[in-house]
């Protein structure tokens, strides 16, 4: 029965191709007499069953834009970006304009497939804040593309994108005095959250079903 739920969870997060996540685009080794609906959507769980995720590919993408409003914010004018690479260790470094990187996916101690990429500021400068904010748009969009390939079931593609996401696009310099409080109190919650000011972010497991989570990045560990 639980299987069968994380089954239907899985069709119905491929299914929706809108919604933010890690989001099954079919496969290259489709049978031509198969239902392609059924194959975007992960097959008919009575009928098809793609086994445990074996192996894959992941790459990575970061596309600031205005990085240098975000990097004059930053205390150490400083964007960075991190990431699971493949050895299932985090690697770090200063994001300095578009960012890729393509890592390989093996089975973790928990055998998934584990794949995980956050930009951040680590400190917020709050005299800088309120000289750049509402001037530009200043955001990063983080998404990923893989190709993941399961016992039964070969190069099925994924795509994927921030599942958490703090922008600083919805600020503008009129009355900024009074909306700066509430600027502050959100900042405040997004660092008490991961112990930096994340930008964009995804955390995602691959094993027999997909799931995401951004505790692997958190401070506060609440779900």
């Amino acid at each position: 029965m639980k299987k069968n739920f994380f089954k239907a969870l899985f069709a119905l997060m491929c299914g929706c191709l809108m919604t933010t996540g890690f989001v099954a685009c079919g496969s290259d080794d489709d049978d031509s007499t198969s239902n392609p609906g059924q194959e975007q959507q992960g097959g008919n769980d009575e009928e098809e069953d793609w086994g445990k995720a074996q192996n894959g590919v992941i790459e990575y993408f970061a596309k600031p834009t205005n990085l240098s409003g975000l990097q004059q914010m930053s205390a150490n004018g400083k964007v960075m970006v991190k990431y699971l690479d493949s050895d299932g260790q985090i690697k770090e470094q200063e994001l300095t304009g578009d960012f890729s990187k393509t890592v390989s996916l093996t089975p973790d101690q928990n055998k998934e497939l584990h794949a995980a990429m956050m930009v951040y500021i680590e400190d917020i400068d709050s005299t800088k804040v309120s000289e750049v904010i509402g001037t530009v748009p200043m955001n990063v969009a983080v998404s990923a593309k893989a190709i993941v390939n399961f016992e039964n079931k070969k190069n099925v593609s994924y795509n994927v994108s921030a599942s958490s996401y703090f922008s600083f696009n919805e600020f503008d310099r009129e009355n900024l005095s009074t909306k700066m409080s509430s600027l502050w109190r959100e900042i405040q919650r997004n660092i008490t959250k991961f112990g930096v000011c994340q930008l964009g972010l995804f955390d995602y497991r691959v094993g027999e079903y997909i799931y995401s989570s951004d505790k692997f990045w958190r401070t506060d560990k609440d779900e």
